[in-house]
């Protein structure tokens, strides 16, 4: 071989290696970086999705608890305000039966009844209603005075309260002394209450018993009668 001819040989080898396609090696390395790079960019799509996923959760779970937790502070709130209208309601109660014993008409018509309130009050031999202070105070002068006067209590009470107004249901015991008869009565009643809050305060609108049962029995001569409730 002539020198030139090896010279050219050598110089058509050089850029015929650079033009003959890879070897299997070659091939190989190359698809196996390409599905290389595929499957880290695919575990990379799906960490995407899963910090998407799980920021979402994290936003509902949040979104959600919030929720409970103003639900939870609204009903804690709603039961204390029962829990101080059943108080303030109680309080109305007594002194309703304060004022009736001690027949305060002003404390009566001022702080127990609303306008417009009802009475209804059944026993064996007498059936009252009365609708409006005006009634309501005419029955209260004839029906307390010095020789006519009692101790009113009420028990156990089973209230319940819608908003601002509420419904109670009291045990009643009395004892009713009449000097103009000489009698001396005793009995047990359920009242069944109806109250409005009105301008802030607990009132009455509605109060009516009917007896369980009562006895009325002639006062002895020799029993002696001190301090009476009921004042000139």
């Amino acid at each position: 071989m002539r020198r030139g001819d090896h010279f050219e040989s050598g110089r058509r080898g050089r850029p015929a290696r650079s033009s003959i396609p890879l070897g299997v090696s070659g091939v190989a390395s190359l698809l196996l970086g390409l599905a290389l790079g595929c499957a880290h960019g695919g575990h990379a799509g799906h960490r995407d999705d899963d910090a998407d996923a799980d920021h979402s959760d994290r936003a509902s779970s949040g979104a959600e608890s919030a929720a409970a937790e103003r639900a939870e502070h609204a009903a804690r709130h709603a039961a204390i305000d029962r829990l101080v209208a059943i108080q303030d309601i109680e309080q109305l109660k007594a002194r309703f039966m304060r004022c009736v014993d001690t027949k305060n008409l002003p404390c009566l018509r001022d702080e127990v009844f609303a306008p417009g309130a009802e009475i209804h009050f059944k026993g064996a031999d007498y059936d009252i209603s009365a609708v409006g202070w005006t009634a309501i105070e005419k029955f209260y002068e004839s029906a307390f005075t010095t020789k006519k006067f009692g101790m009113h209590t009420a028990h156990t009470p089973e209230i319940t309260v819608s908003g601002d107004t509420a419904r109670g249901t009291w045990y009643l015991h009395d004892i009713f002394v009449n000097l103009e008869e000489n009698t001396t009565l005793q009995g047990s009643a359920l009242y069944d209450d109806s109250y409005a809050r009105i301008d802030g305060e607990w009132r009455i609108m509605y109060s009516t018993y009917e007896r369980l049962w009562e006895e009325t029995t002639p006062r002895n001569p020799k029993t002696k009668l001190g301090s009476r409730s009921v004042k000139e």
